[in-house]
């Protein structure tokens, strides 16, 4: 068995981890960081996933297509279209900016998200077909090439990155101001207020494309939570699974995307980073590295400057002269 761990911001600052983790023993993270062998810098994430699948780009400029993918990994047929994520979110206001909420935590039930979307199919009506895929996820089918919008969502950060710009973008803003003012009178929303519940106030539109080709099959399965991973390995005839709630054996060279740590970073809340990078060490590495069945272990790991790929099979694990490495001394200062 073959493991390749892919943890997207497990790299904070080394002060900010150091203040994080204080004294708290990782003995499964830190003979990974101390012991294995590391190779060149990583480019960011969706590059990685580019490259690792090499996806044939069908516009090169705007070359992430995060929201056919994402369509794909929730059952729909590639139908050539481009499609836009169009997530419900929640603005959340402060003194300095609205910011983009965690669309999970808003915990949208199905009816909810029905009645939202009957509100607002007909208000984004002459920009696409609005469709709704799941209480939290939405796309748009637009009828002509959109702006630019975010390739990702921008989780955390001002909602003024998810408004295009130009003047082509000019009746994307009108409409999106047009379901903001829906959303604000909506009853939804109203009995969400009185339950003490985030409102719905605004759709993040993001990853726009069309799908991709997959001319590579990097890995013979792939465990994740993210819908669009699941859409990239259908192009790739790679099988798939939510990430199970522990590490386990299984045939193959397997991908174990665990992004735990991503809304914690996002959201700037170190205590639940902490919280998922101890789940991380107890459910997922210590085992791994323990197992006899595991030949080698691939970690990816990023962070604001960048990413690192460490490796340890067999050699690696020869070197006895190596010592484990805490996370604050892997990280450059």
């Amino acid at each position: 068995m073959r493991i390749t761990f892919v943890i997207p911001d497990l790299l904070w600052p080394r002060q900010a981890v150091a203040d994080t983790l204080g004294n708290q023993p990782l003995p499964a993270l830190e003979s990974l960081l101390g012991l294995s062998r590391r190779s060149a810098a990583l480019p960011s994430p969706i590059h990685h996933w580019q490259a690792a699948f090499a996806l044939d780009l069908a516009n090169p400029a705007n070359p992430w297509a995060a929201a056919p993918l994402r369509r794909l990994g929730l059952g729909h047929a590639d139908d050539g279209r481009t499609w836009l994520c169009a997530d419900p979110v929640h603005l959340q206001l402060s003194q300095q900016h609205a910011a983009v909420a965690d669309p999970v935590e808003l915990h949208l039930d199905a009816e909810e998200a029905r009645q939202l979307h009957a509100a607002l199919a007909p208000v984004l009506a002459e920009l696409g077909d609005l469709s709704l895929d799941g209480p939290h996820t939405w796309h748009l089918a637009p009828h002509v090439p959109p702006p630019a919008f975010p390739e990702s969502l921008p989780l955390g950060e001002s909602a003024v990155a998810l408004l295009p710009a130009g003047e082509a973008a000019r009746p994307w803003r009108r409409r999106l101001n047009e379901a903001q003012m829906i959303l604000h009178d909506h009853p939804v929303n109203q009995a969400r207020a009185a339950a003490g519940k985030p409102v719905i106030n605004s759709l993040a539109l993001w990853g726009a494309g069309v799908a991709p080709k997959a001319g590579r099959r990097p890995w013979t399965a792939l465990w994740s939570d993210d819908p669009m991973l699941w859409g990239l390995s259908r192009r790739a005839n790679i099988a798939t699974r939510n990430l199970p709630a522990r590490f386990e054996t299984a045939r193959g060279a397997i991908c174990i995307h665990y992004d735990g740590l991503v809304v914690p970073t996002r959201l700037h809340d170190a205590i639940a980073w902490r919280e998922a990078l101890l789940r991380l060490e107890s459910q997922w590495l210590a085992p791994a590295l323990a197992h006899k069945a595991v030949d080698s272990i691939e970690l990816l790991a990023w962070g604001e400057d960048g990413g690192v790929r460490l490796m340890l099979d067999a050699w690696q694990r020869r070197k006895f002269w190596r010592r484990p490495m805490s996370l604050p001394q892997f990280i450059t200062p």
